[in-house]
């Protein structure tokens, strides 16, 4: 197990060939026997039997460790087509247009995660998040729930703890600690999600029972919604807007319910 997840203990290997089938890939390369166990998206972190995802990032490219991640193990590699120009010759390489997008529900896919999660709680805002997925850990706790978090401290399953790295974990470690729920019968969890997380697509196809939103400065809101923040003319300071409704947080819209906490 990596120092920066936390996966399945037993994972159940899955056909690359079914893989790139199932949402519809391009493979580059000879896919054969090959199977999945598990998904990466740092080569540094890569695991025996693992997909590579190679992101393309503002100074350098996914792709251009390839070849480290092939050594360590991984299994395929999942980029776009600049990325897949830079792979040598012997990877086996899925294409698609946006691999950031698809991460999540190829992660889903592939550690078994569309059913049989535990409850899950989402947190959002910008302050009191991690104090309140603890909160809500603790009440799970003296409800005698096996329960399990994520926050900016550490990730939790059960007794078992690593330190966080991220204030949410990338889809593809999120996807793997729900399996790992799953294996150790977890009951309920608690989640903190940044706004950098929603708009990243760090968290996607993951569906909570709630969504708890914290209080959210007008700067706050306006880098949400617009990447950037914007000053009133001639003060320097950040536009007021109006709170929206926090369904409208999440990439999609959810028919969920919604509590908020902190002035708002």
């Amino acid at each position: 197990m990596s120092e920066a997840s936390l996966r399945p203990e037993h994972p159940v290997p899955r056909s690359l060939a079914r893989l790139a089938e199932e949402f519809g890939f391009e493979i580059r390369g000879e896919a054969g026997e090959a199977e999945i166990e598990g998904v990466s998206i740092t080569s540094r972190a890569i695991e025996g039997g693992d997909l590579y995802v190679a992101l393309p990032g503002r100074n350098a490219h996914g792709a251009d460790y390839a070849a480290e991640a092939a050594e360590a193990g991984a299994a395929a590699v999942l980029t776009d087509p600049a990325g897949a120009a830079r792979i040598p010759d012997g990877i086996p390489v899925l294409v698609t247009a946006d691999p950031r997008a698809a991460l999540g529900a190829v992660a889903s896919w592939v550690y078994r995660t569309d059913s049989g999660l535990p409850d899950l709680y989402a947190v959002t805002g910008t302050n009191g998040k991690t104090s309140v997925v603890h909160l809500l850990d603790g009440i799970l706790a003296q409800l005698g729930i096996l329960s399990a978090l994520t926050s900016t401290a550490e990730r939790r399953i059960g007794d078992v703890r690593l330190p966080s790295s991220l204030t949410t974990p990338e889809a593809s470690d999120l996807h793997a600690m729900l399996a790992r729920m799953k294996e150790a019968g977890v009951r309920a969890a608690a989640i903190e999600v940044s706004a950098q997380a929603l708009t990243r697509h760090r968290n996607p196809d993951v569906r909570p029972e709630r969504i708890l939103v914290g209080p959210a400065p007008a700067a706050a809101q306006d880098v949400r919604h617009t990447g950037r923040s914007v000053p009133l003319p001639g003060t320097g300071r950040p536009a007021r807007r109006p709170r929206p409704p926090c369904p409208t947080l999440f990439a999609r819209p959810l028919l969920l319910p919604c509590l908020s906490f902190g002035p708002c």
